[in-house]
């Protein structure tokens, strides 16, 4: 079985003074550091995360003292595995190796041909 595997990333990014070049500066830093492996088969997006309170979208940045908390979403196909939980391990695993200490939520998993 074949799937897409999405997942949400924290990124810190330090002496910025604008949420818009935290972002710019957050996903330049994980091109990066995707380049560095040769996996240049990952879709990076920034967006809007839900509120685990009300449950309502708001936008993925939080600065304050010129440092940033950036949220993105990094997305993988990933082949031949068992099932959606396999897929999930594949990618965490591969996002893992790339940005260590990071902790990840599943966002989207889902099958394709």
């Amino acid at each position: 079985m074949n799937f897409k595997v999405t997942l949400e990333v924290p990124f810190i990014v330090r002496n910025v003074g604008e949420k818009r070049d935290a972002k710019k500066i957050a996903i330049a830093e994980a091109r990066k550091k995707i380049g560095e492996k040769k996996l240049h088969f990952i879709t990076i997006q920034t967006g809007a995360s839900l509120c685990p309170v009300c449950g309502n979208p708001f936008e993925s940045s939080f600065l304050v003292a010129d440092t940033a908390l950036v949220g993105f979403f990094i997305s993988i196909k990933i082949f031949d595995v068992k099932d959606e939980k396999h897929a999930d391990m594949v990618a965490k695993k591969m996002f893992g190796q790339i940005f260590k200490n990071t902790t990840f939520k599943t966002y989207e998993v889902r099958e394709i041909p």
